[in-house]
């Protein structure tokens, strides 16, 4: 809105003292800033702040002036140094930081990161497992968990909308928008675009699990989960939308130009369905299914992030894994239960929010969460 500040700024600059000159008096010529300052007031205080500074200062300066000095060519190089004192005061900074967040905002592409999905993809057939074992599967929910909404809110909405001002152009925006006057556009602020730091969130070790061998993790198994289990589809649920940060997409122009992305991650211990004594979350590990020539599991010390595990080691899928996973074509959930444990494969699966990155269909897997439980007294 800095434009049109300007814009009106000039007009009032050359009315005030077009009018102190034709009509020899400073005083008479006032009544533009009176227009500018209480006239305007209502509708521009939130939008344009360096126009209604300016009119005050300059209707400040004309009562100086015509106390002082009342001569039209002394108001005019008072009304000059009220505009360089507001624009200097609020209108530099503002540019300033406009200028900063653009280049802090600059695109990005994901084509080169994401060409790996243009390999269809294709699951493993399920080994066999002895009879004994039972894996319960929980079919596929619609909507699904990404797909109302993109799981987005208005303040993603609105991160986005000034990131798409912010490298648009703020002229073209203004002159677009729907709506009347100035309140057709807002000037994007380090506020409405600015996101928290995180720091990686570590996987708690403390009475680590024992690792199992690939002839004892199956071993045996419930054939349906019992009253105090978990609410396992709230688990996955929130965890997915935890991991796809729906505030952090930014604003995508296309695959190539894509401004205020922030990587998927997790940022919390997941416990939503948990009920406390019951069953104890232990580890969340992120299955690749596209990038790798096989489907693997990032190795890290923390709760999945993005931005770490672009190198980060892999393992193969264990046995459960490897079980689960064909299973993932039709259902959501795959869950080996025990007394004491629950092991679980969830779906990650592409919304129509992102198919703006993703070279998918919605619905399409994009990967799969591996989770660990256990009981407390384990």
């Amino acid at each position: 809105m800095l434009i049109v500040s300007l814009i009106l700024s000039g007009v009032l600059l050359v009315a005030v003292n077009v009018t102190a000159f034709r009509s020899r008096s400073v005083l008479r010529s006032l009544w533009w800033c009176g227009l500018g300052v209480f006239g305007l007031a209502f509708c521009v205080i939130a939008v344009l702040p360096t126009f209604l500074l300016h009119a005050a200062l300059t209707l400040v300066a004309g009562l100086v002036c015509a106390w002082v000095a009342p001569r039209p060519r002394v108001f005019l190089a008072t009304t000059i140094v009220a505009f360089l004192i507001a624009y200097g005061v609020t209108g530099v900074p503002k540019w300033l930081e406009h200028d900063k967040l653009k280049r802090e905002t600059a695109s990005i592409s994901v084509e080169d990161r994401l060409a790996y999905e243009d390999r269809p993809l294709e699951l493993p057939d399920s080994p066999s497992v002895g009879a004994d074992v039972h894996l319960i599967s929980m079919p596929r929910n619609q909507p699904g968990i990404l797909d109302k909404d993109g799981g987005r809110d208005w303040q993603s909405n609105f991160r986005e909308r000034a990131l798409q001002q912010l490298h648009e152009g703020q002229v073209s925006a203004f002159v677009n928008s729907p709506g009347f006057g100035v309140g057709r556009s807002f000037r994007p602020t380090n506020r409405d675009i600015e996101l928290p730091d995180e720091s990686p969130v570590p996987i708690d070790e403390s009475g680590s699990i024992p690792q199992e061998s690939a002839a004892s993790m199956l071993v045996g198994g419930h054939a349906a989960l019992d009253p105090t289990s978990p609410d396992l589809d709230s688990l996955h649920r929130a965890s997915v939308l935890d991991f796809a940060f729906p505030q952090g997409f930014g604003y995508v122009k296309d695959r190539s130009r894509v401004y205020g992305f922030r990587p998927h991650r997790i940022s919390k211990t997941p416990t939503e369905g948990l009920a406390p004594g019951s069953w104890r979350f232990r580890k969340l590990e992120l299955v690749s299914l596209l990038k790798h020539s096989k489907p693997a599991v990032y190795v890290s010390a923390n709760l999945p992030r993005m931005s770490d595990l672009h190198n980060a080691p892999t393992r193969p899928l264990d046995a459960f894994e490897s079980a689960a996973l064909p299973r993932l074509a039709k259902d959501d959930l795959v869950v080996h239960s025990t007394d004491d444990r629950l092991r679980v494969l969830g779906s990650i699966r592409a919304a129509e929010a992102c198919l703006a990155c993703h070279a998918k269909k919605q619905g399409d897997l994009l990967g799969a969460f591996s989770y660990h439980l256990d009981k407390p007294g384990r």
